[in-house]
């Protein structure tokens, strides 16, 4: 579980002293006052709902409690960056702006955004950020225009844009131009 870029030392003291003991302390202080408190802090907010999350996808129910402390510290609201934490955040905290946020640093939690909260200007923030994430965009939205917002050309545009974007020129002229030799397998037949 990675909540923050600190270390755990860190994040003991910012719960309370008695958390420093061990983790097994510092996760019993933090669910305590998530539970117990009525406005527990960010961090034990933060694990809280971890925990319930982990809890209800074990029994296969969706209740969590939201976490009614604004984010006020200095954490501020813990953003995805890496693909995985996006894809381990609960759906129900899951809001189009934290996705739009973490599209930008980094193009491939696309592949993690509930395809209902995927719009156009999300996906091209993706692409733009990392030509890849193009495989997760909705083939809807997949046309030769979108490719030319998002800055895709060569053998990414080959890869990912669909045939009907795909005109003979414009393949001749990727393929003509590929010093590496490795775009003509993306030719459409």
């Amino acid at each position: 579980m990675r909540l923050y870029k600190l270390s755990w030392k860190q994040l003991y003291i910012e719960l309370s002293e008695y958390a420093q003991t061990d983790f097994e302390e510092f996760i019993a202080e933090a669910w305590q006052e998530y539970k117990g408190s009525e406005a527990p802090r960010h961090l034990a907010c933060e694990v809280g709902k971890y925990i319930e999350y982990v809890y209800a996808k074990k029994s296969q129910t969706d209740d969590f409690r939201a976490c009614s402390t604004p984010c006020t510290d200095s954490y501020s609201c813990s953003v995805p960056d890496d693909p995985l934490d996006l894809m381990n955040t609960p759906e129900s905290l899951i809001t189009e702006e934290l996705c739009l946020t973490a599209v930008r640093r980094n193009g491939n939690c696309l592949r993690f955004v509930p395809e209902r909260l995927k719009s156009p200007e999300m996906c091209l923030e993706a692409v733009r950020n990392c030509h890849s994430s193009a495989r997760y965009v909705p083939e809807c939205m997949r046309t030769s225009e979108f490719f030319r917002k998002a800055g895709v050309d060569g053998v990414d545009l080959l890869k990912y844009a669909p045939e009907s974007a795909l005109t003979a020129d414009i393949c001749r002229t990727i393929v003509e131009g590929d010093w590496r030799f490795g775009a003509i397998q993306y030719v459409p037949d």
